[in-house]
């Protein structure tokens, strides 16, 4: 009965660290990173074992039963934390301060496209869209679309055609991190009805991800060789999805 006594003090007096322990875990793994939550409920854990269980039941040697309250609960420790990290690192909301971190869910790319002809025309296309597509060698990473386009004489041989495309909700992109789209190489654009083969003189594409990250490219001057306009370098446009 003595030592139920006693450890029930043990106990009484501190019961409060686990549990401290945890809140500040769990804050910290909210708003500045998930191992920092982890870590913590690692070692509110720890904690617990050394002040709830009666290790002085135990008889062992003098100086075993001295480290013995602190050893064991170590082990045990890392043997529940280690199988289980990766679950416990998805209950944080990593994307805090990383954006990147957030699945794919919505993506909408805005292109303006100016080219070198004559055509006199100011019109909605209903029928006639495009795309903009993320480019890994032949393979499309992302794509946005739309079967709708607008083009316009602006005047000095050059009209613009323009396109708000967006992706399919129902990608299987939805599946990747934002981070994701970094291993891009060149951006493919297409206008059904821009015909083949004709000189762009300039123009640009905005890309929203999750209406919280905007990414920006520019179109360079080119002679088209096919039905489609390329983004060669994207890197610079890239540079929206680095953190600091």
């Amino acid at each position: 009965m003595y030592w139920f006594v006693q450890w029930y003090k043990r106990k009484k007096n501190h019961y409060l660290f686990p549990l401290f322990t945890a809140i500040v875990g769990m804050v910290g793994g909210m708003l500045l990173t998930p191992t920092i939550g982890v870590i913590g409920i690692a070692l509110s854990l720890y904690l617990a074992l050394v002040i709830f269980l009666p290790w002085h039941n135990i008889h062992l040697r003098r100086k075993l039963n001295l480290v013995l309250p602190y050893i064991i609960p170590v082990v045990i420790s890392i043997i529940i934390i280690l199988p289980t990290w990766k679950y416990l690192i998805t209950i944080f909301p990593s994307y805090t301060f990383d954006p990147n971190k957030q699945f794919i869910k919505t993506v909408t790319s805005t292109v303006e496209v100016y080219v070198n002809s004559r055509q006199e025309i100011n019109t909605w296309m209903g029928d006639m869209g495009g795309y903009l597509a993320f480019m890994k060698e032949e393979d499309k990473l992302l794509v946005t679309y739309d079967i709708k386009s607008f083009i316009k004489q602006m005047g000095n041989n050059t009209v613009l055609y323009r396109g708000i495309f967006n992706m399919d909700t129902l990608s299987d992109v939805t599946q990747q991190k934002i981070s994701f789209l970094q291993k891009a190489e060149y951006i493919k654009i297409r206008f059904e009805a821009l015909p083949d083969k004709m000189q762009i003189k300039n123009g640009k594409a905005v890309v929203m991800i999750n209406n919280e990250i905007r990414c920006e490219f520019i179109i360079p001057p080119q002679n088209m060789s096919s039905d489609f306009i390329t983004i060669p370098d994207i890197r610079e446009g890239l540079n929206c999805l680095k953190t600091n």
